[in-house]
Parts: C-alpha cells; structure tokens; sequence
C-alpha cells in the first residue's frame, strides 16, 4: 500500500494540491488584508498554472524533457 501512495502520479497529485492550497491561502491572505480579492474561478486557475509551472521547474531540475 505504501508503494501506492509512493508512485510517481500521486507524488505529482501531491505536488499540484500543495500548488493549488498556496494560491488559496495566498487569497485568502489578500482578501483580509485587503478589499483586492479574486474570484474563485481565478483563484482554481493560478493554482493549475503554478501546478504546471512548478511541474516544469521540477521536470527541468531533473533533467527530464517535456
């Protein structure tokens, strides 16, 4: 069971809700602090794009091609 939650799709689901959790406490940050806040819609879209960004990052820094 171990080796499940060890594989590579669920370390990259890890990694993408670890991404989407930062941008909702980010909003939710500036949303306190501030009259600026986003719309949810917003908020799921920056935390797809960091997902995929930091995927590409990650990617890049292991040497692995697109």
């Amino acid at each position: 069971m171990k080796q499940l939650f060890m594989s590579n799709r669920f370390k990259s689901f890890y990694w993408r809700a670890g991404s989407m959790m930062l941008v909702a406490l980010l909003n939710a940050f500036v949303e306190s602090s501030s009259t600026f806040g986003l719309s949810t819609q917003v908020v799921v879209l920056l935390g797809l794009v960091l997902g995929e960004i930091t995927k590409a990052l990650n990617n890049f820094s292991q040497g692995k091609s697109a």
